[in-house]
Formats: C-alpha cells, structure tokens, sequence
C-alpha cells in the first residue's frame, strides 16, 4: 500500500480493518475497482455478484474488495466457499471489520480503497449485493470511454427496482479520491453529494449504455440496519465539505488547464 495523505476532515471516514481472504492474480493491467460491504445477504452476493463477471469483457479488468463484520461469520463463510468454487481466478480481497452499520456505509467504502492504495485502478465502481449487471462488455464500454477523462463522476442506467430511473448508481474515477483527499465519500447517501458535486464541478456525466437491475431487499437486514443504526444522513448535513470538494477539483481543473497551454 502506498502512502496517501488523508485530509484532516477525513480522519473519521476510516476504520480498522484486517485481510482474511484473496484471490486471483494481480495482473498489472486491472482497471476497475468494485468496493462494498455486505452483511447477512450471502444469497445475494451469490445472485447478484456474478452477473459482474459473467458480462465482463475481460475478468483481468477487475478487482472486488468487499468488507464483512467480524459479528457476521456465516457470511463470510459461505461468500468464501462460493469464490473459491466459482471464482477462483478473479481477484477478490476480503477484509473483515468491527461492525460499523449502515450510517457508515461511506467508512466501509473509504477503508477499502485505501488498502488497494489505488494502484491501476483509473475507474472505481460502488458494488453492492443487491446490484445485477445487465450490460454484456460493460468494463470495456467504461474503459473506451472514459479512460483519458479525469477527474469524472459518471451515473449509469438503473433499469429496474429500486430508484429505477433514477441517478443513484455511479463509479468514478479514482484521481478524484486524490484530488479531494478521501473527501468526496464522506457520507452514506453518496449518491446525492456525488451528483451534487459532479454538477457544480461539471464533471458529472450519465450514461445509459450501462444498465443494472437494483433489486433491493426490503428484508429484515434491511429493517434492523435502519433501526439499530440509523438510516443514512443527507448530504446536506456536509455542505462545508462539500463546498472544500468542490473548490478541490476546480483547483485541479484550473491547473490541469494550465499545464495544456
């Protein structure tokens, strides 16, 4: 892991964490970062999880981190199992946390980007299990397109289920978590402060070529998550770091420019 500077304001969107599980080999070429937490929706990870590899162009573009609780151990297993009897070849890494809960969804997502320390990864994309990958080629078609274009924030087509029609599902590019110092995940609802920031910067984007299913699961993980430990907060309760992030990538924009001339 290389050494990022973390910004003051950040210190609290990390946690302790520890390795318990990898896969797959490094290839030296992987371009897109898939990060998320689950917990108690081993079925899930089991339906949804494969639709990502199964559509990719080529699985060498790809590397999972996923984040599990310590509490939650049958998960793990059974996530374990299912990658080593069908994936074995993909890149996963799995670290375990003490239980954070669903207010700090954003703190599991931080976490696990730092121990990759960004390394080849130009694109980082928020996994999560109740998402279905519905677009055949999808790495490629963000590759392509999007490769030479930073700093971006790029939403994609929800076809169905939960906030279908709506822009809720993104991945951006990795140089932006740089550029705002681990600042632009700093909340659980980063669909919001992502889309406001990408607008107000413009580097906001949609893109309808890449599609997925977001069959969330109003179940009882569900419930207890927002019962137990809070439902998201908006973003608005960030607005001074959200005014910082968007100074940040103006100032890197501005500079860029400079070098061009």
């Amino acid at each position: 892991m290389e050494n990022l500077e973390i910004d003051n304001l950040a210190k609290d969107f990390f946690s302790d964490c520890k390795l318990i599980y990898s896969s797959g080999k490094d290839p030296n070429s992987r371009k897109i970062l898939l990060v998320g937490a689950t917990r108690e929706r081993y079925d899930y990870v089991k339906k949804n999880l494969p639709s990502f590899i199964e559509k990719a162009d080529d699985i060498k573009n790809l590397k999972f981190i996923i984040g599990v609780d310590e509490d939650d151990a049958e998960t793990t297993a059974h996530i374990i199992e299912f990658i080593k009897e069908n994936y074995s070849d993909v890149m996963f890494e799995i670290y375990e946390f003490d239980r954070l809960g669903y207010k700090n969804l954003h703190v599991y997502q931080n976490t696990l980007i730092l121990q990759d320390g960004l390394h080849n990864n130009p694109f980082i994309f928020q996994w999560s299990d109740d998402l279905n990958m519905n677009t055949d080629k999808w790495d490629s078609k963000i590759i392509l397109k999007y490769l030479n274009n930073d700093p971006l924030i790029v939403f994609t087509k929800v076809s169905s289920g939960a906030g279908a029609g709506r822009e809720i599902i993104f991945f951006f590019t990795s140089i932006l978590i740089r550029v705002t110092n681990f600042l632009l995940l700093c909340d659980p609802a980063s669909d919001r402060f992502s889309r406001e920031v990408g607008k107000s910067t413009g580097i906001f984007k949609k893109d309808n070529s890449i599609s997925q299913s977001h069959n969330r699961p109003y179940d009882k993980v569900f419930r207890d998550a927002r019962f137990y430990t809070g439902s998201p907060t908006s973003w608005g309760s960030k607005a001074p770091i959200k005014n910082k992030v968007i100074n940040l990538i103006n100032e890197f924009k501005k500079n860029a420019d400079k070098d061009k001339k």
